[in-house]
């Protein structure tokens, strides 16, 4: 009951972050069967919940247990059935703590393992951790160990194994853009069954996960770009009242959640995420507080029917907010970059005749 609320306010924070995401490949991912989605990692949060939606079937990713040391972020990966794992860069830390590590690793391949039989799909980040950065970076082996443990387990079912690419415009930054592309399957089974005999390692698989990833990370053949067209001055007009009405309702809250991000991020790459959680746990307590407020100060049924469609259409005006704000800005560098182009000597322009003394 839970999880398609919190798949909702996924939904909800990467629509109001960044200025567009886009899926490309969706069709790529089989319907049914076991899966095992994999991706770069360069912005820790948003990285995730982008995945989640790269399908309409359910998906459990695999997260090291030193996030859930945030009490909210401990909440939100439960309520998404996140399998916790431990990374070997943590060990020592995890161990001091008193944590059993083998016991939870453990428990993360039984979990693997039952997700398969049961033709689910599991995300992974081979990176294993954010890597911010135009590059893919170094891949660990946990994650192939984990496939060929569960092919030499007695595996029942072939596993297809699928890539996706992130490509952010600027990952930290509100307002930005996001494409996840989506690449080629390849079968776990064929894969070893290609393989000479006896050759089989996790370094081997890793190298094949690589492989797959790089056709789709940043930096691969046709590489994201993210046009931005021309706003429509006739539009941004009609959207004027709504946007103002947005504004009002959540900037405030909005202004609080960035305000807490900059303050409590380590560095940059840690911003949208914490912008997400507990940002959004912040907007919810906004609107629960003002929702509150109308219902105490407003008489019975004013205050009611007000909070209801405080409720119902805030959030909307708060889309609108921030599409309306975008469009103006998008306008307003366009207007800027044609007047730097009327202003630029003749013969400073690409193609244009020498001036005559």
């Amino acid at each position: 009951m839970f999880r398609p609320f919190m798949l909702w306010v996924a939904r909800r924070a990467l629509r109001w972050y960044y200025r567009e995401v886009r899926w490309e490949g969706r069709e790529r991912i089989p319907a049914t069967g076991p899966v095992l989605l994999i991706g770069n990692h360069p912005n820790d949060l948003p990285d995730v919940l982008a995945g989640y939606f790269t399908t309409t079937r359910p998906v459990r990713y695999l997260a090291t247990v030193s996030v859930w040391s945030d009490w909210t972020a401990r909440k939100t990966y439960e309520a998404l059935d996140v399998i916790p794992v431990v990374r070997v860069r943590d060990a020592r830390r995890l161990r001091d703590s008193g944590l059993d590590l083998t016991q939870i690793n453990a428990a993360a391949a039984q979990a693997v393992a039952r997700a398969f039989d049961a033709g689910q799909v599991v995300g992974a980040f081979p990176e294993g951790g954010v890597h911010a950065g135009p590059a893919l970076g170094r891949l660990r082996t946990g994650v192939a160990k984990m496939l060929l443990n569960y092919a030499d387990g007695g595996a029942t079912q072939d596993v297809s194994v699928v890539p996706f690419g992130l490509h952010y415009s600027d990952p930290a930054t509100p307002g930005s853009d996001l494409l996840v592309r989506i690449g080629a399957p390849f079968s776990l089974r064929a894969w070893l069954d290609g393989q000479p005999a006896g050759d089989v390692s996790s370094g081997r698989l890793t190298d094949r996960l690589r492989e797959a990833l790089l056709s789709v990370a940043p930096g691969s053949a046709g590489s994201a770009e993210f046009p931005r067209p021309r706003p429509a001055l006739a539009s941004l007009l009609l959207q004027t009242p709504f946007a103002v009405v947005g504004w009002v309702i959540n900037g405030p809250v909005w202004a609080m959640v960035l305000g807490l991000a900059r303050r409590i991020s380590r560095d940059q790459a840690e911003r949208a995420a914490r912008a997400m959680v507990p940002g959004l746990f912040v907007v919810a307590a906004w609107y629960a507080a003002l929702a509150m407020a109308l219902l105490f100060t407003l008489r019975w049924p004013h205050g009611a029917v007000t909070a209801a469609l405080l409720l119902t259409w805030g959030l909307r005006t708060g889309d609108v907010a921030l599409s309306w704000w975008r469009d103006l800005r998008d306008l307003r560098d366009l207007r800027d970059l044609r007047g730097l182009r009327r202003g630029a000597e003749p013969s400073t322009l690409p193609g244009s005749p020498p001036v005559e003394s």
